[in-house]
């Protein structure tokens, strides 16, 4: 999970033009910037991202790996609520 301080990431999915990988092509559909985080939903429910991400400019931001997260959640969350999740 990141959580951006600075800078901006697109996300958008891959396409391909003429059926062919020498075509493929990035559509950008969404942009984060300061103070918004992206790949919770990866972390929490076990998924692989569907989305592409790209930097549109430098960015600066912190990182949470899976282990920190699960372990920040069953400290400070009972056991009845992670298992929604």
């Amino acid at each position: 999970m990141l959580l951006i301080t600075s800078g901006e990431v697109g996300a958008g999915y891959n396409y391909f033009q003429h059926n062919t990988m020498e075509h493929k092509k990035t559509h950008l559909t969404h942009s984060f910037g300061k103070k918004d985080f992206i790949g919770d939903y990866y972390i929490l429910f076990n998924k692989k991202s569907q989305f592409h991400f790209e930097a549109k400019t430098d960015i600066f931001a912190y990182s949470i790996d899976k282990y920190y997260m699960m372990n920040l959640l069953n400290n400070n969350y009972p056991v009845s609520v992670l298992r929604e999740f």
